[in-house]
């Protein structure tokens, strides 16, 4: 196993070489960590190697096309944008950038709970979203309105003897249309709507929001269904300007939305199906957070208006905060040597940390399966129902997550009660104890993983060309 690990190390030093911007920074930045922690030598070779400079390519690519464009603020969103708003801070600071960056507290949870005010429906939509691991109770704490005896109200009134069992795909469907016709749950999720919607947008206008300036807002990504919440919100209370968002990547955008308004980096829509294929959000989101826990209202304090969040920290917390200054620091060595102006390294940058990137996510070596699979996540928006990101999957498990198990089931109506992991290449690696033993299930996973892709870039470019 070690000499694999060796191999892995060998293997980004050789490639980021080809990188002089990065390459001298990376070595000299992994020196220094592996002494300060010997025990955590794959946290540091991985972030020094691939996390690290990514993330400020990011941050990079954004100030350029926020200046390009003439913007004049940047808001970066709770909870991915925390440490890509301080990366931006160093750069903006030490290049004199003049750019005002906000970090501004939200979460999906907070913003459609104010749009239960604006449309009922969509909201629905929302909350019967598919994911790993829905089950009534997860839609009724989407909705954020039940107490537990209420859910067992909701349960009976539904027709769903047990609230905590996983619901189908198809079943989420039939739940839709259920509460569409269910009055007290659509009347209580008007009522908590109301309230929410007036502190929201006092909120918003506080940060600056509703002002006529040229601003961006900068996350993640994945859907871009933020930002059309954001525009139903700000537009409601009166913003005449559209809103332009900059994101990481984007698998698909909200239906009716102006394209043109969001920016992509690392892949878009209609774009980039092979990095797509190789790329894990869930990986992503573990790494790029903050350290507090989720925005869950806005309440109105001592004249002003102040996010509460939730009272369950953040529970990969602690790896987050060393993640976060060994970003900053990976930041600042990059500012102080690099000139703002150098558009063939950062081209060739951006093709050498996508094969380094792609190969973490897909094919991670046991250690960075060990390391980073070990993280909590929670693949729904409330953030209550926890799981490792790298699920402990038996070998008999794996291979129900192959394309054509998953095809039997979605055509042939059949339940689906497979595990899945958040990270399955991870959770492979480890089922097989090396890179090398779980090599045909990788290949296997990334052809899942392509025809998932294809059919989303598919279906976003056909929408480009009937609009």
């Amino acid at each position: 196993m070690k000499d694999e690990w060796e191999k892995r190390i060998r293997h980004y030093q050789r490639r980021l070489n080809k990188v002089p911007i990065f390459s001298e920074l990376s070595e000299n930045l992994w020196t220094e960590w592996k002494e300060e922690l010997p025990e955590q030598a794959v946290f540091a070779a991985t972030t020094s190697f691939v996390l690290a400079p990514m993330l400020c390519s990011y941050v990079l690519w954004v100030l350029q096309e926020a200046v390009r464009a003439g913007k004049r603020r940047l808001y970066f969103l709770a909870r991915d944008g925390y440490q890509m708003y301080q990366i931006a801070e160093i750069f903006c600071g030490k290049w004199g950038i003049s750019l005002e960056c906000k970090y501004l507290y939200c979460s999906r949870y907070a913003l459609r709970m104010a749009e239960y005010a604006l449309h009922i429906d969509a909201a629905l939509d929302y909350l019967c979203l598919d994911g790993i691991y829905v089950t009534l109770e997860t839609v009724c704490n989407r909705a954020g309105i039940f107490s537990e005896e209420e859910i067992e109200q909701a349960a009976e009134a539904l027709g769903i003897a047990d609230r905590k069992r996983r619901l189908s795909y198809a079943e989420l469907k039939t739940l839709r249309k259920k509460l569409g016709q269910y009055e007290e749950f659509k009347r209580k999720m008007k009522e908590k709507g109301k309230e929410a919607y007036k502190s929201a947008i006092g909120y918003f206008r506080q940060e600056g929001m509703l002002e006529e300036i040229p601003y961006a807002l900068v996350d993640s990504g994945w859907s871009g269904s933020i930002q059309q919440s954001f525009l139903r919100l700000l537009q409601s209370a009166g913003k005449k300007e559209g809103i332009q968002g900059y994101y990481f990547g984007l698998y698909e955008c909200p239906k009716k939305a102006d394209r043109s308004t969001y920016g992509t980096y690392y892949f878009s829509p209609e774009r980039r199906l092979r990095r797509k294929a190789a790329f894990n959000n869930n990986l992503f989101e573990c790494v790029c957070t903050s350290p507090e826990g989720m925005t869950k209202r806005y309440e109105y304090e001592n004249g002003g208006y102040v996010p509460r969040l939730s009272d369950r920290k953040n529970p990969n917390a602690a790896k987050v905060r060393v993640h976060t200054e060994y970003f900053r620091r990976y930041a600042e060595g990059l500012a102080e040597q690099m000139e703002k102006k150098n558009p063939k390294q950062r081209k060739e940058a951006s093709k050498v940390l996508a094969s380094l990137f792609s190969l973490l996510m897909v094919s991670p070596t046991l250690e960075e399966a060990r390391e980073y699979g070990s993280y909590v996540f929670c693949d729904d928006v409330i953030g209550e129902e926890n799981q490792r990101l790298a699920a402990p999957l038996s070998k008999y498990e794996l291979k129900a997550n192959r394309l054509f198990p998953q095809i039997v089931r979605k055509y042939f109506r059949i339940d689906n009660k497979a595990r899945s992991s958040a990270w399955a290449e991870a959770s492979a690696v480890l089922a097989y104890g090396s890179r090398k033993r779980a090599r045909k299930t990788l290949r296997q996973l990334r052809v899942v993983q392509y025809v998932r892709c294809f059919r989303k870039q598919r279906k976003a470019k056909c929408g480009i060309k009937s609009r």
